[in-house]
């Protein structure tokens, strides 16, 4: 429960979804875009172009869903949000 809190307060999750996860296996590459494709209500084919330009970074890839901002854009507002996926999305 305290880990769970901690990410919500780091803004790692959004929507109740983990969205800050590396990417490393199959099995989350999948996870990663099922996630892009509930929250950012894309197609697996859209999700998964998008999640290849954020380099297979799902907060990048959602940002630039969410908030249709280019990769670099998207980067700058997870940087200026200390990595709060809700903050670089509202911008």
């Amino acid at each position: 429960m305290l880990t769970t809190g901690a990410m919500v307060k780091l803004g790692y999750v959004y929507s109740n979804l983990m969205v800050n996860m590396h990417l490393k296996n199959e099995k989350l590459v999948e996870r990663g875009i099922l996630i892009l494709e509930s929250l950012a209500n894309v197609s697996r084919d859209v999700a998964l172009e998008v999640l290849k330009t954020a380099d297979m970074s799902v907060p990048l890839a959602l940002v630039m869903l969410k908030a249709k901002v280019s990769k670099s854009e998207s980067a700058k507002r997870l940087r200026k949000a200390k990595g709060n996926v809700r903050k670089a999305i509202e911008g």
